[in-house]
């Protein structure tokens, strides 16, 4: 009985991947149509959305759950499909950039929350850029 749940699991997630996979090639072939695309090389894009906090939220939750999926494959099926991961990643921060956008998130409020990380005793590995 657990071994076939476990591959129900198992073949949605694949599925899931494959839809997925889907997604992220037709994406490819769309920012492959921008005109400049080395203009947005190494750089977050911030979209111009005129979405609510409510949107924002419930699209976090689609995009959380879609790296989630992606994340238990790897927990379940034992292995990372590297790019899906990164891609789900990535949707993830752009809500997040979004949210930041929409409160109108400053330098200030940046700094403000990378002191706290720092009195708490982190240690930082990297820096990105965002603003």
């Amino acid at each position: 009985m657990i071994e076939r749940v476990g591959q129900t699991i198992a073949r949605e997630l694949q599925n899931e991947n494959e839809m997925l996979k889907t997604r992220n090639e037709r994406l490819e072939k769309e920012l492959n149509s921008i005109k400049n695309p080395l203009e947005f090389k190494n750089k977050i894009l911030v979209l111009d959305k005129n979405d609510t906090l409510k949107e924002h939220f419930y699209k976090f939750e689609e995009e959380a759950s879609e790296l989630k999926h992606e994340m238990m494959i790897q927990d379940i099926m034992g292995y990372c499909n590297r790019e899906n991961v990164i891609a789900e990643a990535m949707d993830v921060i752009q809500v997040c950039i979004g949210i930041l956008d929409y409160c109108r998130a400053t330098e200030e409020d940046i700094e403000k929350h990378n002191n706290k990380l720092l009195c708490r005793g982190w240690n930082v590995k990297q820096v990105y850029n965002i603003i």
